[in-house]
């Protein structure tokens, strides 16, 4: 069961000869930061994918998790839907 559906599901980690790796869901259709400059794009679409973000935000802060590097190239596009990354 995901914890918030706008936040990107990681799989699992590890350590592969030294090297440390994440894997996360696949993020298909780019981040916030391309979508905010695209040619064309919807600016009502681009401000409920916002609201969503904050959405999940507060839930992370209700779990006391802090991202601290919160910018429109962390939230990536899975299909359509705006998720928050790289929660380091």
């Amino acid at each position: 069961r995901r914890a918030n559906p706008n936040i990107i599901t990681y799989e699992s980690s590890g350590d592969l000869n030294g090297n440390r790796f994440i894997v996360m869901e696949y993020a298909n259709n780019g981040s916030l930061k391309e979508a905010m400059s695209a040619a064309g794009a919807s600016k009502k679409k681009l401000l409920q994918d916002v609201v969503q973000v904050c959405e999940a935000l507060e839930y992370l802060h209700r779990k006391k998790v802090i991202h601290r590097d919160l910018k429109p190239a962390n939230i990536l596009y899975v299909n359509e839907i705006a998720k928050i990354s790289d929660l380091g």
